[in-house]
């Protein structure tokens, strides 16, 4: 019997995180930001302030952990090409670039969010750690996807962190071309994308 009560609570406190994720990236966009208060998501969530806060002990944490969602879906993405096109070095590239701009779209006010809290000059060095840990798990897979592409001949023989630096530089330059464009309108945004996506194989595949 404490088992399954033990498995009762573990399934409402996952109910409820998946709540607080849903209800905390409806304010992000609602508010343009992180201009929603504790309060705002309690309330949203349907518990009370203090329940809250027993899950999360401030609006960084609650941040902090939709990001870590979303690497962890980015991840479970990249694995997933990884097994349908095995050794498509190149156009897995190519894969991974448009899966990062499906997760920047889908979720570009946690990356705001996020980098809000890494420059803010309140937030200590600690913090700031906490806030890039989630993409730990996305370079390492990188590293390891350029490693063995460098292997194979099918990319450049340079260092898999340098190659996986400038690939997760176009994945950040992808997000802020899409994020001034979409105001400005400065170009065609489809052919940005396009050209920025060839540039990065220009630099990384061995010809």
């Amino acid at each position: 019997m404490p088992k399954l009560t033990e498995a009762r609570k573990e399934m409402m406190n996952k109910m409820i995180k998946d709540k607080i994720f849903t209800e905390a990236l409806h304010l992000l966009k609602e508010k343009k930001g992180i201009l929603f208060t504790m309060d705002d998501l309690a309330h949203n969530v349907g518990i009370s302030k203090g329940a809250l806060y027993s899950y999360f002990i401030d609006k960084q944490a609650v941040i902090l952990y939709l990001a870590e969602r979303v690497a962890d879906e980015m991840l479970e993405g990249l694995k997933d090409i990884d097994e349908r096109y095995p050794h498509e070095y190149e156009n897995n590239l190519l894969r991974y670039c448009s899966l990062a701009l499906k997760m920047k779209n889908k979720y570009k006010y946690i990356n705001l969010a996020n980098l809000f809290f890494a420059f803010d000059p309140v937030v200590n060095d600690k913090n700031i750690c906490m806030i890039v840990e989630p993409t730990v798990k996305i370079r390492a897979h990188l590293i390891e996807f350029f490693t063995l592409g460098v292997e194979k001949g099918v990319f450049k023989k340079m260092s898999p962190m340098a190659l996986t630096l400038l690939c997760s530089s176009v994945f950040r330059g992808l997000e802020l071309v899409s994020v001034i464009n979409k105001e400005k309108k400065l170009f065609k945004q489809k052919q940005m994308e396009e050209e920025m996506q060839q540039l990065l194989l220009g630099a990384v595949v061995a010809k």
